[in-house]
């Protein structure tokens, strides 16, 4: 089974012995951010920072296609990782972009708030911005890309300082775009779900199948035209994070195992995934021994590859834990 272990290129770039010292404690395959969101990120080895902030949504290749350049290089981290011998994928970012392209549409709530993260994926600007991006990161030269938001941003997705999870709100109605153009597709009103959410009252089944049946289509079609421009840009491999509404599968998809394993199981089983995307940041640490107890069964279920978040963001002692859990399920 595959292992690869998530990575910013701002890990890499600017210490010289990051690369080999992953390498020798025994990553081999890593999937490197080429474009990412906003964040503040924490580099617990690296010789220059320990906190890293990023305003915006950007890219770190040379020629950055659509966003803007960010400050690390990912050809620099990709090299230097790829001199270590560590294979790299690229991992790109579609439909959760911050502080930039304000040209493309954003989810539109029933209150008629607009999302500062999530796009529109019913948009052609949408689209357009996907098929800019992997043609950017075909460029330069990546065959294998790691795919984070080809389906809907939803409101459960942290976002700034994040204060919205004691209100008991509506998540999954919150989280549905009722532009004009999402609205028309699902035949849905949007103030007929607005008073609904003002009183705290269920939304109308028909209503809420309708938004769901559209929102599910415009993400398939996204997914599709994903894999479509991979493969005339010369991307043999694409690999989906897993998405908050349990679409189809659709190419290489990943189940979400980070608070859930069973759930992954089950649909591992159900052929409904390539693999499995797995954590190592949750608190309590886990152990060498939890981790490889969950990711045996993984693989028993028929998971082909893992994807472990982040070797990177996780101190020395969480990625030894995982590391001997490869092992244990090698």
């Amino acid at each position: 089974m595959r292992v690869t272990f998530s990575l910013f290129p701002w890990d890499i770039d600017g210490d010289p012995a990051a690369a080999a010292w992953l390498a020798g404690r025994g990553v081999d395959q890593v999937a490197l951010a080429a474009t990412y969101h906003a964040t503040r990120a924490a580099t617990p080895r690296h010789p220059a920072h320990r906190i890293v902030h990023v305003d915006q949504s950007a890219s770190y290749l040379e020629d950055p296609g659509p966003l803007p350049r960010g400050d690390a290089s990912y050809e620099r981290a990709r090299d230097g990782l790829t001199r270590a011998g560590v294979r790299v994928s690229a991992w790109v970012v579609l439909g959760h972009v911050e502080g930039a392209r304000p040209d493309i549409p954003r989810v539109v709530d029933a209150f008629g708030t607009v999302s500062r993260h999530a796009i529109c994926l019913r948009s052609p600007e949408a689209l357009d911005f996907a098929v800019a991006t992997l043609q950017s990161v075909a460029r330069a030269g990546s065959d294998r890309v790691v795919v984070e938001g080809a389906s809907w941003s939803n409101l459960g997705h942290a976002s700034l300082h994040d204060k919205t999870t004691a209100a008991n709100l509506d998540v999954e109605a919150l989280s549905w775009c009722l532009c004009p153009r999402c609205a028309t597709a699902a035949d849905a009103d949007p103030a007929q779900v607005r008073a609904a959410l003002r009183c705290h009252a269920t939304i109308p089944a028909d209503t809420a199948d309708r938004v769901r049946s559209a929102r599910s289509d415009a993400a398939n079609s996204f997914r599709s035209r994903v894999l479509q421009e991979a493969t005339a840009s010369g991307i043999s491999d694409v690999l989906f994070h897993p998405d908050p509404d349990q679409l189809a599968p659709l190419g290489h998809t990943l189940a979400d195992a980070w608070q859930n394993t069973a759930s992954a199981v089950a649909q591992l089983r159900d052929a409904a995934a390539h693999g499995a995307y797995v954590t190592i940041l949750n608190d309590p640490a886990p152990t060498a021994t939890e981790l490889t107890d969950a990711w045996a069964a993984l693989q028993a279920a028929g998971a082909n590859e893992l994807l472990v978040y982040h070797a990177g963001l996780a101190s020395t002692s969480r990625l030894d834990a995982a590391l001997t859990a490869v092992k244990g399920i090698s």
